[in-house]
């Protein structure tokens, strides 16, 4: 995450906190080890991405969902897929014909991206019967094809191999079949984090871990701030500092 933002850094103790966290979060003393076992890990999958997913900004949020399903379900990618997707990997072969298989209903801009596809998976474009305009049609114009995948394949290819034939044919929602993607191997409704309070914020920090919050233009968490601190520490040991030049020795006395 770091290469995406210097901000994103992440040290272990938190993360152990997260893991002692959801141990306590699933007490069911009526089920089985194995239950409770696969309980705990779903728990933690879903504190942690929620917890990390809440530190990065919009737009960085898919490459570590991603990212994260990549790393919790390897078996979800057959041998070589992700390198193929990440461009990690050269397709040989003739570029003589490079698009004369392209399928009538797809885009001339997609024949570079078709080829390197049935150049590496071949067996896998020809289970797909792409020249059958008819069968192809609803998906090749769907406004959603992600979600929209024909029945019949879904049992012939796997939900990264759907993601390839979108990256191949219809790029302009490849953004959006990631998206589902994610959401569907990690079972959630949506990318963004869990809506949490300063006070839930709060509830799950420590005092040598401060709470750094970045705002964005028209947002004020002040108000907020100030009720949490009346109900925790009283009004008169709240203090606000303005932190700039001269301002340490202040702030130093206050604490």
């Amino acid at each position: 995450l770091h290469k995406l933002n210097p901000m994103y850094t992440f040290s272990l103790p938190p993360f152990l906190k997260l893991f002692r966290f959801s141990l306590g979060s699933e007490r069911q003393p009526d089920v089985s080890v194995e239950t409770r076992t696969s309980l705990l890990i779903e728990s933690l999958r879903r504190i942690v991405f929620d917890f990390v997913s809440r530190s990065l900004f919009k737009k960085d949020r898919l490459s570590f969902s991603l990212q994260y399903v990549h790393l919790l379900f390897p078996e979800m990618f057959q041998e070589g897929e992700w390198e193929y997707f990440l461009g990690m990997t050269t397709s040989a072969g003739s570029s003589r014909n490079l698009g004369d298989d392209l399928p009538s209903w797809a885009s001339h801009e997609c024949k570079g991206q078709w080829y390197a596809l049935q150049i590496r998976y071949p067996a896998l474009v020809s289970r797909l019967n792409m020249s059958d305009e008819n069968f192809w049609s609803s998906w090749a114009h769907s406004s959603a094809c992600e979600k929209e995948f024909p029945a019949q394949m879904r049992t012939e290819v796997s939900p990264f191999q759907q993601v390839l034939l979108t990256q191949a044919l219809r790029p302009d929602r490849l953004a959006s079949s990631l998206e589902f993607f994610c959401l569907q191997s990690l079972k959630r409704p949506s990318m963004a984090p869990v809506a949490s309070s300063l006070q839930d914020v709060y509830a799950e920090s420590s005092a040598p871990e401060p709470i750094l919050i970045i705002t964005t233009p028209g947002a004020d968490p002040t108000l907020e701030l100030q009720e949490l601190a009346k109900s925790v520490v009283g009004e008169r040991r709240y203090h606000e500092v303005a932190m700039g030049q001269g301002q340490q020795r202040i702030a130093t006395d206050l604490l």
